[in-house]
């Protein structure tokens, strides 16, 4: 795994503040999409999987991936540090995990079965519930149009249908 990259999550309320504070330029919809991992309308059914892979110095760590294709999954691992690993080098994690972990895999199987121009709920960064729709999916998060026509970037944990999600019966 040697070469892999970390990414931290989307803050892009940070991004906000920081641009502010520099006095330079507020953040476009652009550096949004990428902070969010970039455009990926789909994903494979891999999103959710609490997963372990090489660590590095020989360790397992412990994830949950948040996005897949047929060659790499993105792995969150720690403290928001996302991890792209090819899909052969990780394998399904049978052990025990915290409620925190199952509460990130939930989040990302939630956020996988969204589609662009849903309706969806979101928190936004007074806390509080609103609807938008869903204008662009990205990796680990969405691109959301407010009813006054402002984009919001979102991350995918507060991000969810406005509609509520019934599982297929087994």
């Amino acid at each position: 795994m040697g070469t892999a990259r970390k990414r931290a999550l989307p803050l892009f309320h940070q991004l906000m503040r920081q641009a502010t504070a520099q006095n330079k330029p507020a953040p476009s919809v652009e550096m949004a999409r990428l902070r969010l991992g970039g455009r990926a309308p789909a994903t494979t059914d891999d999103a959710g999987r609490i997963v372990s892979l090489d660590g590095g110095r020989g360790l397992r760590v412990v994830g949950v991936v948040l996005y897949g294709d047929p060659s790499d999954l993105d792995v969150w691992i720690e403290s928001g540090v996302v991890r792209r690993a090819p899909a052969a080098s990780v394998e399904d994690f049978g052990g025990v995990v915290s409620a925190d972990v199952k509460a990130i895999a939930d989040d990302a199987r939630l956020f996988s079965r969204l589609k662009e121009g849903q309706r969806v709920r979101y928190e936004n960064r007074q806390g509080e519930i609103t609807e938008g729709d869903l204008v662009e999916k990205c990796r680990y998060g969405g691109l959301v149009l407010r009813g006054d026509g402002k984009l919001m970037a979102v991350g995918f944990r507060k991000l969810w249908s406005a509609t509520p999600v019934v599982d297929a019966p087994n």
